[in-house]
């Protein structure tokens, strides 16, 4: 189902996701979406096939299937925005913040119907930072929460959470308000 996944923001996070991707699934198109220093980083490991300014988002994300947005909380809900009118019909939207509610109904009132998104946070990490951090096993074992907007059919959350699960995940499914409460 994702045969083109876009990573805004490739860092510890979306680097590490990008090698675990590139492993697991190598015939993929992984798109990194980064600074340009970030972004020479990422394709000299692997993470991405391809990579794009932030300038270019709309171009990067257009023909996407799955896109994954790795910033900053206060970066995500702009960046929703930001692709809305460059989003192709059934796309799966996801991110990896650490807050759900806020960032899952600020999609919902923004991005068109037809677009899913599926609020995430993978409960991994490390103490270092950057592209130079990154590590294919980070999600091995991890507990991934998804948090999907209403809507989003049954089928689109199976299809996200088995690809993670590809990557060594485990999949939690919840409200965005509980995983927040939680």
């Amino acid at each position: 189902m994702f045969n083109t996944v876009v990573i805004v923001g490739v860092g510890l996070i979306g680097g590490s996701l990008g090698l675990a991707l590139r492993r697991k699934y190598p015939d993929i198109r992984v798109i990194g979406v980064s600074s340009d220093a970030a972004l020479e980083s990422a394709l000299k490991l692997g993470a991405v096939t391809d990579g794009y300014g932030y300038d270019d988002l709309g171009t990067a994300v257009r023909d996407a299937d799955l896109i994954v947005l790795c910033t900053p909380i206060f970066r995500i809900q702009e960046l929703i925005t930001l692709i809305k009118p460059h989003l192709r019909e059934n796309v799966v939207v996801t991110d990896v913040g650490s807050t759900k509610r806020n960032i899952t109904h600020h999609a919902a009132r923004v991005l068109p119907e037809g677009v899913h998104f599926i609020g995430g946070h993978p409960m991994t990490g490390s103490e270092k930072r950057g592209i130079g951090a990154t590590d294919p096993f980070l999600f091995q074992n991890a507990i991934y929460v998804l948090c999907p907007n209403k809507g989003v059919p049954e089928g689109v959350t199976g299809s996200l959470s088995a690809f993670l699960e590809g990557i060594g995940a485990t999949i939690l499914i919840m409200d965005a308000g509980l995983h927040d409460h939680i």
